[in-house]
């Protein structure tokens, strides 16, 4: 199967933007009207992120993100065949001069980035124009086949991939030596055991604590890769550093904090732009349990 897939969604991807983009705008007027993708699980999350909205601002969101998505669907079939150079054109780094600082420290650092704009793009354009290796963390697919297609969307320019189950191990070796290795910091942690929960968008969420563990015990510098729409096939990264000098030495509580720093700072890029973030998954499906750890931030709100 899989080389037929391959196969159709390269042919598909040489189709020219325009036409891939008109492509896109008649699957958000089928995924919105006719099969109405998550409608509930949208409808649902942005009415508890954003209370004080009027229905029609509600309603509006809602139908840009479904605009958004479908954008970002065709784009990603377009990295099947896009050049380096129309990437490194399409998306462009507004602060380079911060990458001088992301090298002075000899080793490497920690990037996080989210379900925001389109993420696949910002990986693939942002890992041509940075001058040491980048690594991403993903979660394998159920789907073999589609699992193997997006392995090979993702490091057909540049990039290199690491699974989730390697990446503690992976990454502690990679940070001795110049690279980035990045992590979507809005996505559930597993189920298992006790789990750290921060505010965001008004409500606790489950926080991934492995991205905070590994830069704090490699001394590694955390940077938010804030990239933003500029409009339809464009877009803008800019390279945030998060501070962590007050966190050490190495705690629990220091985890706790670089996390919700880094979940803080997403939020903030969201309400910049709402319809850019991924609604349609179930960021707040889990809630607090006795025995789970509590943001600070928690108690203060």
């Amino acid at each position: 199967m899989y080389p037929i897939l391959k196969a159709v969604m390269y042919l598909w991807s040489l189709l020219p933007l325009p036409v891939l983009y008109l492509q896109s705008r008649l699957l958000a007027l089928f995924a919105y009207h006719v099969v109405r993708y998550r409608k509930s699980v949208i409808e649902v999350n942005l009415r508890h992120a954003f209370p004080e909205k009027s229905d029609a601002e509600i309603k509006r969101i809602r139908r840009d993100f479904y605009r958004n998505f479908c954008d970002v669907i065709v784009e990603i079939v377009k990295l099947m065949s896009i050049s380096e150079k129309e990437i490194k054109r399409r998306v462009r780094l507004v602060n380079p001069e911060a990458i001088d600082k992301m090298l002075a420290h000899g080793h490497g650092g920690v990037a996080v980035f989210s379900h925001f704009g389109n993420w696949e793009w910002m990986a693939a354009g942002l890992g041509l124009q940075l001058p040491f290796p980048t690594y991403g963390v993903y979660k394998p697919l159920t789907n073999k086949a589609f699992d193997k297609l997006m392995l090979h969307i993702r490091q057909r320019l540049k990039n290199r991939m690491i699974t989730q189950a390697q990446a503690y191990r992976e990454s502690m070796r990679l940070l001795q030596s110049p690279c980035y290795v990045g992590f979507l910091g809005d996505q559930n942690p597993a189920p298992k055991g006790k789990m750290y929960f921060t505010p965001f968008m008004g409500r606790p969420v489950p926080a991934h604590l492995g991205i905070a563990t590994i830069a704090l015990k490699a001394k590694a510098p955390m940077y938010y890769f804030d990239h933003r729409r500029v409009r339809r096939g464009q877009y803008t990264i800019e390279l945030v550093e998060l501070p962590t000098e007050d966190l050490y030495p190495f705690s629990k509580r220091s985890v706790h904090q670089l996390t919700d720093r880094h979940v803080e700072y997403l939020e903030a890029v969201i309400r910049t732009d709402p319809a850019a973030w991924l609604w349609s998954h179930r960021r707040w499906k889990r809630s607090p349990k006795p025995g789970d750890a509590q943001s600070e931030k928690l108690s203060e709100s």
